[in-house]
């Protein structure tokens, strides 16, 4: 039975970090089934270091991933490290604390006065 696309998500519990992810989660569920995973950036400490080594931070006996999400510069590595390690895709939500090309897909609010692209 598929459960649907497989989303972890990363967390940094700050409250407009959890708003733009929620809002763009029930906006793909509107459009297909997902299981969605949350991890939360306290658990996942190093997360650089995981990305070197082609690990994920921090996820034993998750399923694999599709698509991998975060806002707040303590996801940026997080969601980079799990991406590389799965194949899956990342998603960042605001101007990434690094090149915004390591990522598959930001969306950079206007506020965030990103660089034209």
């Amino acid at each position: 039975m598929n459960s649907g696309t497989v989303v972890w998500r990363f967390r940094d519990g700050k409250a407009g970090h959890e708003r733009q992810t929620v809002g763009l989660l029930g906006a793909l569920a509107r459009l297909r089934p997902l299981s969605i995973f949350d991890i939360h950036t306290s658990t996942t400490p190093r997360a650089w270091w995981a990305w070197c080594r082609h690990r994920p931070p921090a996820a034993p006996g998750l399923p694999a991933p599709q698509l991998v999400l975060g806002a707040g510069s303590a996801c940026a590595w997080p969601v980079l490290a799990a991406a590389r390690a799965s194949g899956a895709f990342s998603v960042y939500l605001m101007k990434p604390p690094m090149p915004w090309p390591r990522f598959d897909l930001c969306f950079i609010p206007r506020h965030d006065s990103p660089a034209a692209s």
